[in-house]
């Protein structure tokens, strides 16, 4: 399993040769704030080299433009659009909770944003 983002085509070849195609290999991506993944590998479905399978069970994901309109098949901001129980109840030493709101709920309102794909 690789984690972090989804793996490069060329790496995803490379591992493939080694272990002669022998192996399911997939990634997954997440975050510090939501303490977990947000898109998960899932064996029930295909491993294409350089995508990640799936929303993680249970988060809400999707793919934005710059005015929050939702994406398909281009690069754009991935956003949570619902709240998740692990996801963090504020930043260390923010004490109206200011900063928190500022860094993950401003950009696109109503989403904590994750990252750019």
């Amino acid at each position: 399993m690789a984690v972090g983002s989804a793996l490069k085509p060329q790496n995803y070849d490379f591992v493939q040769e080694i272990f002669n195609k022998r192996v399911i290999l997939t990634t997954v991506y997440g975050c510090t704030e939501i303490m977990g993944g947000c898109i998960n590998s899932v064996i029930t479905l295909p491993t294409r080299r350089g995508e990640i399978s799936a929303p993680a069970l249970g988060n809400a994901v999707q793919v934005v433009n710059d005015s929050d309109e939702p994406l398909v098949g281009e690069i754009g901001e991935l956003v949570l659009t619902k709240s998740i129980p692990s996801l963090a109840l504020g930043l260390w030493g923010d004490t109206d909770g200011s900063l928190f709101r500022e860094k993950y709920f401003t950009k696109h309102p109503g989403t904590l944003l994750k990252g750019r794909f």
